[in-house]
């Protein structure tokens, strides 16, 4: 599909949904055009791919579903320039060393590869079998110009969330950065990573536009809290992730930054006593599944005039939209989108909510 054309249809697969899920009468809403990516190609700044035995060779790659062929991931037009040629690099440091890809039958070798991209630097950690890594092998793959932090974990564990055995660290920073204006945020090795930072950056542009600056802020699953960081107003932030508050945090006291409270808990629970406890103007909510009753009845009760909702599961979220509490209560003002896939099926809503 021509690019011009992909906006068309995702503004349209918005609004199908929408209009399948709610009562909203959409013709009274300002419905913005999907904003364009800057740039089309290269701009995912993330890979986690696994590591197989392809063709007498280790292949960093995915199957494609339901067979036996093997998509290389070295030259992805979606992945970022630098992130290609690093897994490239790797994969030729991997057969230089006659590394042997994971057996789960003797729970040794190479699973996962994970090449993080920030600002121009790049953080790799690699997920193995019992036998970990070989030291000529993270020493070869530190000596590499664009890596500046190599990492590892062990983990034979059918499931995926690597995460839970923790990284030791094998070379370079123990935290990596972004660089936006003169504030320099740090990203711990368990921190969220953006995967395309020029939409991020347009969204919290959108979002300064949005929100009143004299408005006291609730924003739930605010992930590494960077926008809320951004934004000027006092915001109270709740995410379920014990690592990502613990990076908002620290970048919260290294920067100065002030009005911003930043709390780990379940959000139902945290939703509720917030708004019992304190008044709030808006509320941003970031999610890809529908709300849940609390947080609907939060909302209601807690008489939040202003409601941000950024979702790129539009029609998860949709459901309880239609919800009698926020129906019969709140208009949606605008619905704006943004391309941060290009060359996908997703794109990233921000819906506003205006309480009538």
């Amino acid at each position: 599909m021509n690019y011009p054309d992909q906006m068309l249809y995702k503004k349209k697969i918005i609004r199908e949904s929408l209009s399948k899920y709610t009562r909203y009468d959409l013709r009274k809403t300002n419905f913005k055009p999907v904003r364009e990516a800057d740039h089309t190609e290269h701009y995912r700044q993330y890979a986690a791919l696994p590591i197989t035995f392809f063709n007498g060779k280790i292949k960093v790659g995915i199957y494609q579903r339901e067979s036996k062929y093997l998509t290389l991931m070295d030259h992805c037009l979606m992945q970022d320039i630098v992130v290609n040629r690093v897994i490239e690099k790797i994969e030729k440091i991997l057969n230089d060393y006659k590394c042997h890809d994971y057996n789960d039958k003797t729970k040794l070798g190479l699973r996962f590869l994970m090449v993080r991209k920030f600002d121009e630097d790049v953080q790799v950690i690699i997920v193995t079998g019992q036998d970990g890594i070989k030291k000529e092998v993270s020493t070869e793959i530190s000596r590499l110009p664009e890596v500046k932090s190599l990492y590892y974990t062990i983990n034979t564990s059918k499931h995926q969330d690597f995460s839970l055995q923790g990284y030791k660290r094998i070379y370079g920073a123990n935290a990596m950065s972004y660089t936006i204006g003169e504030r320099r945020y740090r990203i711990g090795v368990k921190g969220e990573v953006f995967m395309n930072p020029e939409s991020e950056s347009v969204k919290r542009a959108m979002m300064k536009s949005l929100i009143n600056p004299e408005d006291n802020v609730l924003s739930l699953n605010c992930g590494n809290g960077i926008l809320e960081m951004e934004l000027p107003n006092s915001i109270t932030a709740i995410d379920e992730n014990k690592d990502y508050i613990n990076d908002a945090k620290e970048n919260v006291e290294r920067l100065n930054i002030e009005n911003k409270k930043f709390i780990c808990g379940k959000i139902d629970k945290e939703v509720i006593s917030q708004c019992k406890n304190h008044q709030f103007d808006s509320i941003i909510i970031r999610s890809d599944k529908a709300l849940s009753d609390a947080t609907i009845e939060s909302i209601y009760l807690g008489k939040i005039k202003h409601v941000y909702l950024i979702s790129d599961h539009i029609s998860a979220l949709a459901k309880s939209l239609d919800a009698d509490l926020l129906y019969n209560n709140y208009y949606i003002k605008t619905i704006r989108a943004l391309d941060k896939d290009p060359y996908s099926a997703r794109a990233e809503m921000i819906l506003e909510m205006i309480g009538k």
